[in-house]
């Protein structure tokens, strides 16, 4: 017997594999986007840039989303509505607002991001009215669930140049209530009423309320010596932290200075390998880098050369970088790497340009789907815009931008790294402000900036961040139904021997509009609550469903993801039961004159139904529809405990009744077998489609609630054959192995039974098929999980693999 635990909604051949992916009862697991820097909750704000007399100051975000849908901006109190379309970006003037000017005092100074899809950040801030450009720079925006507790700080020298004293200075914004912020400068920091507050080495405490942020300055005491870089800020919860410069000349006194700015990932999401493509054009002073570590004893390379061995929080710089660098660490700690853009006209570069910062894309951060967006100046000439890709070198022409191919924009230079497979591709975008998408089947890492003369920004265009670890277990859940409301509580899984946060819980969430990237189906008719006092960060977390129209089908996908990056979308559904229809495989292939049984049984999660209600249940009836060109019908098994009433054949359906013995049935629901005789050998698939299935208690129809969240066992089971020789050819012992696989799968078949071989991704994608596959070549798949779909001469046979990462 061959019993299938799947449901199938409108068959067709790709939907059966993805109904093979949904994990018995509620749940369905799918791929989604893991942790990245898209997201649905947003803190973000600004730093102080040059601030003038006179001067005018533009502060802006810009949302980019893949899907329709309305966000929702809030700062100063006040809250905005701006729609969202979908493959595009929205820029939202803030009107110089968002900015926190006040040191080392807790204040509400940032700006709240919310939507229902994930959608991208960027933040952008220019000064302008003095000399013949602004100071403008920018920051890709992290979403709460990319937020952390630990971070180092990335800055440059203070110094007083041709506009006064301009100091380091790096911003905390906290997204939830009594988060207790601790501090070690690195620095001399200045507060309102204290020139020199703290003291490098100095460690103070401060508690930030939710939407608070909190400004730590240089002193402007100490011209050319004071660099926060490498101060250490750890939190209680997660925090945002932005970082960088009032308005830095690089280097010191070249007269031509430009605000500096990052949002910074936590440091226990850095990479360990990191791929520098100097920046266009600036042939003769190149780029100037900074390496800082995030843990002891990292011996760091570039381009497999030892540099220097490096402490937590320590920091080297080098200058002048004119060709491709790999860095990497060769004992795999975690590091980050700031590209920043020399002053203009240093070492009589003729390239316009001016100062500005880059956190560079690890490898481990590279991403699938990126949609970014070039801006404007304030003032003066457009920028000409640049975007770095990364990517291995063979696959660099998958990638599409605007759905071109990057390989066919203006090339700005090229290069393999030394010692690597990865390749740089670095092109020209037009002038002007532009939305762009670029996607690839492989991960890539890209990075933009544009310059003009004495101007330039620069951020990456997209991060993922997943942490440093061995897990890959996403969240799991513990659910009970009563009728067609859940409770449910999601709970990490850790693997063995792994990291602290493998079992913290970073978001839950329900998924509400259509084309959310996570997962394209949105949720109906289902009221979602998430229990307040879960924060990013705890082991579990509970939530509940409620059903709004009880007479209506309620469906509800419920996405989670751990700090590790895994992530799962559960589902759960509920329909009135009257006239509902499931479709099942009924047989793929047979001998005509053959016998099949096709068992019926329904999982029902509501056991307070079944123990409660059912002995009242006084008859079920069902009609079953079958392909009357490939099947006849021959009788109906009753289930245990259940007597026989009417049935009634009408050639291509039949509709029988069932007589309850009056007492609770075990779990699952059993409602008997149906024979069928096989007419010919079929060419195709054959369905049964159990439809108007209702339950009768005297003469009324029950409310039961039954939907996709239950779990139908309907199989076949060949009886026998019209020679009477007994059962069909056995397929033999079918396997497929190793699991998990890298670049083979074998598949054993001592009875060569095996017809067909099909390999799906989570998505119900084909990635492979063919015939007579025994090895199959799979180091084109990507790390993920598969479904293996072996076609014999009497079945299908499915086995459920994975590549890891």
């Amino acid at each position: 017997m061959n019993t299938s635990r799947f449901r199938l909604r409108g068959f067709s051949p790709r939907s059966v594999w993805i109904a093979l992916l949904l994990a018995a009862g509620v749940s369905a697991i799918t791929n989604a986007q893991g942790i990245n820097s898209s997201g649905t909750d947003f803190w973000a704000g600004f730093f102080p840039n040059e601030q003038l007399q006179g001067d005018t100051q533009l502060t802006e975000l810009f949302l980019a989303s893949t899907a329709a849908d309305t966000a929702l901006v809030t700062f100063d109190g006040q809250t905005t509505a701006w729609p969202l379309a979908a493959n595009s970006v929205q820029t939202v003037n803030l009107f110089s607002r968002g900015v926190t000017e006040i040191p080392e005092t807790p204040i509400d100074r940032s700006v709240h991001i919310q939507t229902h899809a994930p959608i991208t950040v960027y933040g952008f801030y220019d000064t302008y009215g003095f000399g013949s450009g602004g100071s403008p720079d920018g920051f890709l925006g992290l979403p709460n669930t990319s937020l952390g507790q630990e971070y180092y700080t990335v800055n440059y020298t203070e110094f007083n140049n041709f506009a006064g004293t301009e100091t380091a200075e790096f911003l905390v914004i906290a997204p939830y209530d009594s988060t207790l912020v601790t501090i070690t400068t690195t620095a001399h920091t200045q507060s309102p009423t204290r020139p020199i507050s703290h003291s490098p080495g100095d460690t103070w405490s401060v508690m930030l309320m939710k939407g608070q942020s909190y400004l730590v300055q240089s002193s402007g005491q100490f011209s050319g010596i004071d660099d926060l870089t490498g101060s250490h800020v750890v939190s209680s919860k997660p925090v945002g932290l932005l970082t960088g410069h009032q308005m830095a000349d690089i280097p010191l006194s070249m007269g031509s200075a430009d605000y500096l700015i990052e949002m910074e990932p936590p440091a226990d999401r850095w990479g360990t390998e990191y791929f520098e493509m100097p920046m266009a054009g600036r042939t003769i002073c190149g780029d100037y880098i900074r390496i800082l570590s995030a843990e002891d004893s990292n011996a760091i390379t570039a381009n497999g050369v030892p540099i220097a061995k490096l402490n937590a929080g320590q920091w080297m710089e080098i200058d002048t970088v004119t060709t491709p660098q790999f860095y990497r660490s060769s004992n795999g700690k975690r590091f980050i790497v700031a590209q920043y853009s020399y002053s203009a006209h240093y070492l009589n570069d003729p390239v316009p340009a001016d100062p500005f910062l880059i956190l560079l894309t690890g490898e481990e951060e590279f991403e699938r789907r990126i949609l970014f967006r070039t801006p404007d100046p304030a003032q003066g000439a457009s920028y000409a815009n640049y975007v770095t890709i990364l990517a291995p070198q063979n696959s660099m022409g998958l990638i599409t931008i605007n759905g071109t191919a990057a390989t066919s924009y203006p090339s700005a230079g090229q290069s393999v790294f030394p010692g690597t497979t990865i390749a740089a591709l670095r092109i020209l975008l037009p002038n002007g402000s532009n939305s762009y998408l670029a996607t690839s089947p492989v991960p890539f890492g890209m990075y933009q900036y544009g310059i003009s003369d004495y101007e330039g920004y620069g951020w990456p265009a997209g991060l993922a961040l997943n942490l440093h670890s061995l897990d890959s277990l996403p969240p799991s859940q513990l659910f009970s139904k009563t009728c067609c409301n859940y409770n449910v509580t999601i709970f990490g899984t850790r693997a063995p021997h792994d990291s602290t946060y493998v079992d913290r819980i970073a978001d839950v969430t329900m998924i509400t509009q259509a084309g959310d990237p996570r997962w394209s189906k949105p949720s109906s008719n289902y009221t979602f609550t998430l229990d307040p006092t879960f924060q990013p960060g705890d082991s579990t977390a509970h939530f509940s469903l409620a059903i709004k129209d009880p007479n209506k089908s309620a469906y509800a996908a419920v996405y989670t993801i751990d700090f590790s990056g895994n992530d799962t979308v559960y589902q759960y559904s509920s329909s009135p039961q009257d006239g509902h229809s499931y479709q099942h495989l009924a047989i793929r292939s047979g001998l005509a004159g053959q016998q099949v049984t096709m068992p019926m049984a329904e999982d029902i999660g509501d056991t307070a139904f079944l123990l409660t209600s059912w002995k009242n249940l006084t008859s079920l009836t069902a009609t079953i529809s079958f392909d009357s060109s490939k099947l006849a019908f021959q009788s109906i098994n009753p289930p245990a405990g259940w007597t026989m009433g009417t049935t009634t054949n009408h050639g291509n359906s039949v509709t029988f009744v069932l007589n309850n013995a009056a007492s609770s049935p075990a779990r699952p629901l059993d409602m008997g077998s149906a024979v069928f005789q096989v007419k010919d050998v079929p060419s195709g698939m054959t369905l049964i489609v159990l439809n108007d299935l209702q339950f009768y208690v005297g003469s009324s129809v029950d409310a039961l609630c039954l939907g996709s969240s239950e779990d139908e066992m309907w199989g076949i089971e060949i009886v026998r054959s019209a020679s009477g020789v007994g059962s069909a050819v056995a397929p033999g012992r079918v396997a497929v192995r190793p699991n998990p696989f890298e670049d083979h799968l074998i598949v054993d078949d001592p009875g060569n039974t095996i017809t067909a071989v099909e390999i799906f991704d989570a998505l119900g994608r084909e990635m492979i098929s063919g015939t007579n596959l025994s090895d199959v070549h799979t180091s084109a798949l990507l790390p993920g999980t598969y479904v293996v779909v072996c076609h014999t001469r009497t079945d299908l046979q499915t086995f459920h693999v994975s590549k890891p990462r």
